[in-house]
Parts: structure tokens; C-alpha cells; sequence
């Protein structure tokens, strides 16, 4: 049963405007230092973005509106590196859209087929 606070991810999103992150009560305990502790928070923190975004937005229209979105989220990605400030949160939303357009491709092409991408159906 999934956390009804984090939905499973162990982290919440405090503020949208900075994209500040804290760790959610349900985790029993701290992410300990190390490789691959710090890749759970980085993929937890990508899930729990990329549920947020699709909950509020729900699935793209087509691969034109994912690049749309990626372009856009690039960009800010690249203002933060120009004011020597990059932002991790832009990272984590970009990796959060790749996912789920990712994810809805696969959901209509089929999981198990392998192969070249092939765009969007019907687009």
C-alpha cells in the first residue's frame, strides 16, 4: 500500500516555485550516503514528478507536444547553467516527461515489442 502522502516515492514536493523536495515521514529510514541510494532519490523524485505532471496534465497528444514540453523545460534547464546556478529540479522535470512519453508509447506499441521508434499513433 502506497503512501498517501508521497505515493510510494518517499519524497514530497514542498514548494512548486523552487521545486524544493523533503523526505517523506514514510520512509523508515534516511537514504544513507552512496552511489546507489543517491539514484533511488534522484528516480524517486522523477516518479513522483512525473505523477504529479501526469495527474494535472494528463497524456500528451502527440510526440510534437512532448518535444514542445522538453524544449521548454531545456531551455530553462539552460537559463539556470547561464546564470552559473543549474538546476536539478529542470533535470528532474525533463527526465520526469521523458518517462512518461516513454511510458505512454510503450502502453500503445506494447511492452514487449522490440524495435526503432516510430512516433505517436495517429501522428
Amino acid at each position: 500500500m502506497n503512501c498517501s502522502e508521497c505515493d510510494g516515492a518517499g519524497l514530497v514536493l514542498v514548494s512548486r516555485d523552487d521545486n524544493t523536495w523533503r523526505q517523506c515521514a514514510c520512509v523508515a529510514t534516511p537514504h544513507e550516503p552512496g552511489p546507489g541510494r543517491k539514484w533511488d532519490r534522484v528516480a524517486a523524485a522523477v516518479a513522483a514528478e512525473a505523477r504529479m505532471s501526469g495527474r494535472r496534465w494528463g497524456e500528451a497528444a502527440s510526440g510534437h507536444e512532448v518535444y514542445g514540453v522538453l524544449a521548454e523545460e531545456l531551455a530553462e534547464f539552460f537559463e539556470s547553467v547561464r546564470r552559473d546556478r543549474p538546476d536539478a529540479a529542470e533535470l528532474i522535470q525533463i527526465a520526469a516527461v521523458a518517462m512518461r512519453a516513454a511510458e505512454q508509447i510503450l502502453d500503445k506499441r506494447g511492452w514487449e515489442r522490440e524495435g526503432g521508434y516510430d512516433g505517436f499513433p495517429g501522428s
